[in-house]
């Protein structure tokens, strides 16, 4: 009876489990366009992908170098490094260190426990100052504080930003400080001017320091110097690792890194295939109606194969011809087949076909792309060579195809991938996370979640139901029982005074 009752029950059960399967496969696609366009957005779109160098050294344990993607192409000859860049630095004067009589310290200690040969006062204030790239003077004050360590006064110099770096060399007793950085930025001067007691005295820094060097070299005839061994010209980063004369000259030569782009354009093909391949799939995905959502009954007695082959079949195809995944396609679908307004080329280059990527010609893929495989243009270039023409001979127009206009501009003036990113939010937030939300929103902020609320209020108003039902139920039989129990009683009673009197008569 309550069997029958329950059947209303388990079509709303059905319901709620319809309407969440629907929420997942949307924000399913919701990630795969979220991941295709930060793709898009922080790796594919950027210059460095887009307008790749590489940089070669004939010489490389002499100099290295790396190119920005604003690099120009070009060669650098440095036919000599007469001397690298290094730092000042300055150590414990005397020949038996800062330990009195000689002995060596215990770094750990405190300063007010040690035993300095020049003494210590505790409390005492000293301070560094060094110069940066302007050659203006930078400086910092400290206290030698007696409850500190000489380990722990040391540290506090080296994270205060002042550019040193201190250590106490426990072989020979003795203090180093030397700047962080290369070169002269206080050419009339020491690069590091020590003041205190503590310094002066504990320390023994009363001898004057090692003075810094600037790198001087000679590129592309030029004679020159830098504060640093690394140093950046017209965007190609030089580091020098060796000095070396005129007859075993360097050479650097900064070119487009083509293979490079190339392999990062049959990326963006295969994620934009993959997007396509998952919101194509759902959009045609065959709908089985006779297969509704299990109850809990049902998966009762069920082998856990039969129920997951009977919920794929009943959770496939809930959004095929979904009208909000359809419009987004297609708009994604159109941005890569327009041209683009205004786009200035020395190839002529106006759309992705032009650089060789095209749409397959199985119109089953949903307008995957490909590199053509056709010869075209005067020349009878493949897709892929297209692509490389432009990469190395268009460089501007090539990286403007993808990423040219602003992202608050003309769509018609933008590269495809910046239209995409345009697109795809607008589809994200406008159209999926307004039926289906996210992750952070609650159910009353998104259309479906609307709907499992209003299934949620059924489904318990109509348990509620049922328990008043089955307690009414309960009711009736338990009467029915109190009744059967008195019939019997008195069925009881009725045949037992029958017997008495039967007894008698035969008497």
């Amino acid at each position: 009876m309550m069997q029958v009752e329950r059947m209303p029950l388990d079509k709303m059960m059905q319901k709620k489990q319809v309407l969440e399967w629907q929420r997942d496969d949307y924000r399913e696609i919701n990630r795969k366009l979220q991941e295709f366009r930060l793709f898009l957005s922080d790796s594919f779109g950027k210059q460095a992908t887009l307008n790749a160098k590489t940089v070669n050294s004939s010489n490389a344990s002499r100099i290295t170098a790396t190119a920005r993607a604003d690099a120009a192409d070009t060669s650098y000859v440095i036919s000599q490094v007469t001397q690298l860049a290094t730092a000042a630095s300055n150590a414990s004067s005397g020949e038996n260190g800062i330990g009195k009589d000689g002995a060596k310290i215990d770094p750990n200690k405190k300063l007010s426990e040690v035993e300095f040969a020049g003494g210590f006062t505790a409390g005492e204030q000293f301070s560094i100052t060094t110069y940066n790239k302007d050659g203006q003077a930078v400086t910092k004050s400290f206290t030698a504080d007696g409850s500190k360590t000489l380990n722990e006064v040391m540290a506090e110099v080296n994270r205060s930003g002042i550019g040193v770096n201190m250590f106490y060399d426990e072989y020979s007793g003795k203090v180093s400080i030397t700047r962080t950085e290369t070169g002269k930025n206080n050419p009339n001067g020491p690069e590091m001017v020590l003041e205190g007691d503590f310094l002066e005295n504990t320390l023994q820094f009363n001898e004057p320091e090692t003075s810094a060097k600037n790198a001087v070299f000679t590129i592309n005839g030029l004679e020159t110097q830098r504060t640093s061994n690394t140093f950046t010209v017209n965007g190609t980063t030089i580091t020098l690792h060796d000095t070396f004369t005129d007859s075993s000259a360097v050479t650097i030569n900064v070119v487009k890194d083509v293979d490079k782009v190339v392999d990062s354009v049959k990326e963006f093909i295969t994620k934009y295939n993959e997007m396509i391949d998952l919101i194509n799939g759902k959009l045609t995905e065959e709908r089985y109606r006779s297969y509704t959502p299990l109850s809990e009954e049902q998966k009762y007695g069920m082998k856990d194969k039969e129920i997951e082959m009977w919920e794929e079949k009943a959770r496939s195809g809930l959004l095929r011809n979904d009208p909000v995944l359809s419009s987004g396609l297609s708009q994604i679908r159109m941005a890569l087949a327009e041209s683009i307004k205004g786009l200035e080329s020395q190839l002529g280059i106006k759309s992705l076909a032009d650089i060789g990527i095209v749409t397959t010609k199985n119109y089953m893929d949903g307008g995957k792309l490909e590199l053509d495989t056709s010869q075209k243009g005067a020349d009878r270039l493949t897709g892929e060579e297209r692509l490389r023409k432009a990469i190395a001979e268009d460089p501007d127009a090539f990286y403007n195809i993808f990423m040219g206009g602003t992202s608050d501009g003309p769509q018609a003036e933008q590269g495809v991938a910046r239209r995409m990113i345009g697109l795809i939010d607008k589809t994200i937030k406008e159209n999926i996370e307004q039926r289906a939300g996210n992750e952070f929103r609650q159910n009353h902020q998104f259309t479906i979640g609307r709907e499992l609320d209003d299934v949620n209020k059924r489904i318990s108003n109509f348990e509620q139901r049922l328990k008043q039902i089955e307690d009414r139920l309960w009711k009736k039989f338990s009467a029915m029982e109190n009744s059967l129990s008195a019939l019997n009683s008195q069925s009881e009673a009725l045949m037992s005074q029958m017997m008495s009197l039967s007894g008698m008569n035969k008497r």
